[in-house]
């Protein structure tokens, strides 16, 4: 041994070197950070990088330590370079997320710039100022995880019915062209099962009542299990294999077809809508033909913005990397709820949209009301969607407001993520997932009660004007309450997702039973005729008025999935709306209709139905020749935080899941 021989830096030395690296480095990332670069919030952005490099620190540190003694390397050295690679491959897949949309462009991008600086060691820092700047960076986290000098949030107003767009004048053209017809209403309600309004526990007095004066049916058929797909197949009579949009990333794209509102502003109707879900909206294309629609679900999101940085952070920071998307955004979430104090929060839940749609669709009825014109209103409610939170009034009325079982506590009542907790809770057989499941399945019902008592006020005001008026009512879809092994929507095609509410009152129209299956497609050229407008044809629907009107086959389709309907029978196929005619189509499940909505075999296979089964996928097959390529909208800013907040998670192609879905 030489006696001269400078003696080996100790492991300490690499701990508090790679310390300070990510000190300085987090001081950097937070600064360049994608989403409000510069010192704008610059304590959230620090908290959420600083924190995942740290937790990336566990995962590359002890490959550092590895690489220095294989290549008898300084510790120190490897400690500070390990340290800043980690917060410049952070950074890197920060901004490559931002571009591409990669959701894991950390390990693609990241990963490999962390492990150059591995392999490439710099200079370390005097044993000082390694120890000032690591337990600098350490004594900040816990200031910021203490709170100290929180950013107040001040709590959301609302939507101002006062400040309301004003419906256009009339012109004498509009007057002369649609005289003497009935008002049409188009309500939809979204998120509602065929069947909650039909289970005598939930009281809906209103609903019972405007069924018993309808021409009805126990269920309709859906286009979709999400909202957006459905509501451009009512407006256009076409199912999303035709009109392409077969996803909340979808838009009703101006490719000639004609939309129910714009057909009846032709005919001289005023054409006004009222609506909570953010999807429906001028930048989905839903507002085509309407004189005014007005959303009142809150959707913009600031570029300074402590939501718009939290949700970030699901893709952005180290300790997303090996996490699913929803469990990497609660968790940036609570980490950004340190820093936050007041009456506001982040991620506020969801408001109750029940009271600011009536007040609004009341405001505007007044106003239509006030001149002979007739009117094409659409009546769109949020509720029952997750969270499930009805308003006081009907809160607890069937048991909804009793506290959860421990193990879903820490979740906001009602939301998406407390009922994938539940689902899990069920699969592994957890004997509270139950009682926890029943609690869902009352709150949601209570919010059922609630959108009844808003449409009862609502068309109080309606039978008060003593108009001629033309009521349809139905969902865009519904909502899984554990059948099929799943929770929520957007996510299969089994009848509860696919079941929605369907009947249609006015003058003229005889009370009774449908003599067919209604569908979303049958809503444009059932109402024209409802309306007295004699035509057969609107995009692929029926009028259901028509006393020979015949049940036909009919498809159902989301990005991945594709249900065919045919003679009783119901196939499930995969497919992929993004191929278009070039998918191909595997079947996974074959149901007889007359089973109900739980759809409890699965009867793929089955020697005696053979013939039936390939009637259906030749159907299916058909169905796929004739399709459209999947079309996706442009996403802004605002848009991308609030679906990533619903769960969305992108893909390489711009392609979007529902987390945990």
């Amino acid at each position: 041994m030489k006696m001269n021989a400078k003696p080996e830096p100790s492991t300490a030395a690499m701990i508090w070197n790679a310390l300070a690296g990510i000190a300085i480095g987090s001081l950097v990332y937070a600064f360049a950070y994608p989403v409000t670069m510069g010192f704008a919030l610059f304590d959230l952005k620090f908290l959420l990088v600083y924190s995942g490099c740290l937790a990336a620190l566990f995962g590359f540190g002890p490959l550092a330590w590895f690489v220095a003694h294989k290549r008898q390397r300084d510790l120190a050295r490897a400690g500070f370079s390990i340290g800043l690679g980690i917060a410049a491959g952070g950074l890197l897949g920060a901004w490559m997320f931002s571009i591409t949309d990669r959701p894991r462009a950390l390990l693609e991008f990241g990963a490999p710039l962390t492990l150059l600086f591995l392999f490439a060691p710099l200079p370390a820092l005097p044993p000082r100022f390694a120890r000032v700047f690591g337990s600098g960076g350490l004594a900040a986290l816990v200031l910021l995880l203490a709170g100290v000098s929180s950013t107040e949030m001040i709590a959301d107003q609302g939507y101002a019915v006062d400040t309301r767009p004003q419906i256009p004048a009339t012109n004498a053209q509009q007057e002369t062209d649609a005289s003497g017809r009935p008002d049409i209403f188009l309500v939809s309600i979204d998120t509602l099962r065929a069947d909650a309004i039909l289970d005598p526990k939930v009281p809906t007095p209103f609903l019972d009542e405007l069924r018993a004066r309808s021409l009805r049916s126990d269920y309709a058929l859906a286009a979709s299990p999400s909202t957006l797909p459905s509501h451009i197949t009512m407006v256009l009579g076409e199912s999303p294999l035709q009109h392409g949009a077969y996803t909340n990333l979808g838009h009703l794209d101006d490719n000639g077809a004609t939309t129910l509102p714009e057909v009846l502003g032709q005919a001289g109707y005023r054409r006004v809508g009222t609506a909570a879900n953010g999807l429906l909206d001028a930048y989905t294309g839903f507002d085509r033909g309407f004189e005014v629609l007005v959303n009142v679900a809150p959707r913009t999101v600031q570029e300074v913005s402590p939501k718009r940085v939290a949700l970030s952070g699901r893709r952005m920071v180290w300790y997303s990397m090996p996490l699913p998307d929803l469990l990497s955004m609660k968790l940036s979430i609570g980490l950004t709820m340190r820093r936050l104090h007041g009456s506001g929060t982040l991620v506020a839940e969801d408001p109750i949209l029940a009271d600011p749609v009536r007040e609004l669709s009341l405001a505007y009825l007044e106003d239509l009301y006030s001149e002979p014109t007739p009117f094409f209103f659409f009546l769109h409610f949020m509720d029952p969607h997750a969270p499930y939170k009805a308003s006081p009034q009907f809160l607890g009325k069937l048991g909804g407001e009793r506290a959860m079982p421990s193990r879903y506590s820490s979740y906001t009542p009602g939301t998406t993520m407390q009922c994938l907790e539940v689902l899990t809770a069920l699969r592994e057989g957890d004997s509270t997932a139950p009682e926890a499941l029943q609690i869902l399945r009352d709150r949601y019902h209570e919010e059922v009660m609630m959108v009844d008592d808003a449409l009862a006020k609502i068309f109080a005001r309606v039978e008060q004007s003593g108009r001629p008026t033309v009521i349809l009512f139905t969902s865009d879809h519904g909502e899984h309450f554990a059948e099929n092994d799943h929770m929520t929507h957007g996510n299969t095609l089994f009848a509860p997702n696919i079941q929605v509410p369907f009947f249609i009152a006015g003058p003229g129209i005889t009370a009774g039973e449908l003599r067919v299956r209604p569908t979303n497609q049958d809503i444009p050229l059932t109402l024209l005729n409802a309306a007295g407008f004699k035509t057969d044809r609107f995009g692929a629907g029926r009028n259901l008025l028509d006393p020979n009107v015949a049940e036909t086959p009919y498809a159902a389709s989301h990005d991945d999935l594709l249900a065919v309907y045919l003679d009783g029978y119901k196939l499930i196929l995969d497919w992929q709306a993004n191929d278009g005619p070039a998918s191909s189509l595997t079947p996974v499940a074959l149901y007889r209709m007359a089973d109900g909505v739980a759809e409890p075999n699965n009867l793929l296979g089955s020697a005696e139905l053979k013939e039936q089964q390939a009637a259906l996928l030749a159907y299916a097959e058909q169905r796929r020749d004739e399709a459209v390529k999947r079309g996706l909208r442009e996403f802004d800013d605002a848009e991308r935080v609030n679906l990533a907040e619903m769960g969305y998670v992108f893909d390489a192609d711009g392609n979007a899941t529902e987390e945990g879905h």
